[in-house]
């Protein structure tokens, strides 16, 4: 991963960035072109946060009614690039991809392989794999349902193989439960209530062996 790009990112309506990201975002929608192809992930994640920021009535006051009408018309318009990028994301060009996404990003990123479904051009072996070899954060990836049922049992070797590291996000989830500036993350149901037990059991004595 990068952490260079520097590209409009939307956190939320009430963020005191606003301001700042839509005066980034505003040439983008000026000179947005839907018949352009995006081989850049990162070009295509910013036009996701660019329309987040559009969808959800967040305009510079600035703005007329004209100028935000038409941004409004085009912000829907990049539909179409995000799903033809995402789209065509497989077994072959994911790690790529990833290695080459600024750490801003990474959230959205996964948030879109949720949304369009590309965890089901991507075989469960080839996920474990980046588990492995890439510099993934679990949290994100826990944060879309549908990847965590999907490689439950992938999700779940690596947790009980990075327990010290992955107990963290446990704890969190439990403290987190209530308050609604995180997102809910979700577990694989493969991480039973047994085996967990059984982890912990296995880390307190490693611990306590560890400093006799």
């Amino acid at each position: 991963m990068i952490n260079n790009y520097n590209g409009v990112k939307f956190y939320s309506a009430q963020d005191l960035s606003c301001g700042y990201y839509l005066n980034k975002a505003e040439p983008i929608l000026q000179i947005f072109d839907s018949s352009k192809l995006y081989t850049d992930v990162n070009n295509v994640i910013e036009l996701y946060n660019t329309k987040q920021f559009l969808d959800g009535g967040v305009y510079l006051n600035s703005w007329s009614e004209d100028i935000t009408t038409q941004y409004k018309s085009t912000a829907n318009n990049f539909e179409r690039s995000i799903a033809v990028f995402f789209s065509s994301i497989n077994a072959t060009t994911i790690e790529s991809i990833i290695g080459s996404i600024d750490t801003n990003y990474i959230d959205d990123f996964w948030t879109l392989i949720e949304r369009y479904k590309v965890y089901k051009n991507i075989p469960n072996h080839i996920f474990s794999l980046l588990l492995d070899q890439t510099e993934i954060h679990l949290r994100p990836i826990l944060e879309n349902r549908g990847i965590t049922n999907y490689y439950g049992q992938e999700i779940t070797d690596y947790i009980i193989n990075d327990f010290v590291n992955s107990a963290q996000l446990l704890i969190a989830q439990y403290f987190e439960a209530n308050n609604n500036q995180y997102k809910k993350m979700y577990f694989p149901k493969e991480l039973s209530p047994p085996l967990l037990m059984k982890m912990s059991i296995q880390q307190q004595y490693i611990h306590h062996h560890w400093f006799l």
